[in-house]
Parts: C-alpha cells; structure tokens; sequence
C-alpha cells in the first residue's frame, strides 16, 4: 500500500505465486466394477492471482 497526493489517494497490489494443491491427502477408492482399490490425490488447486486496488478519498 503507498500513500499519494497528501494521502488523498492510496494504490495497492496483492499477489500470490503458488502451485499444488491445499489441503492435499490421498484417498483410496474402489469403484463399483474395478477389481483393485486405487489411490488418487486430492485436494484444492492453488492458483497464482495478482490483484491491484486504487481508493481516492473525496474530502475538503
């Protein structure tokens, strides 16, 4: 966050660089018509976000 113009105006950037997952763990899983439990990964997907915020305050 930086302040500008006698802090009348205030610019901002977020970001997030990741990959993988959150929360990952493995499950096994038999589905009905397989012979052999398989295991799978799961989890939630990270995502990269860049986000860039601008206030002006309106004062006399």
């Amino acid at each position: 966050m930086r302040s500008l113009s006698d802090r009348r105006m205030n610019i901002g950037i977020d970001f997030l660089l990741a990959s993988g997952f959150t929360g990952q763990t493995t499950e096994t899983l038999q589905l009905v018509g397989e012979s052999a439990p398989f295991e799978c990964i799961v989890g939630v997907p990270l995502r990269s976000y860049a986000s860039l915020t601008w206030t002006y305050n309106f004062r006399r």
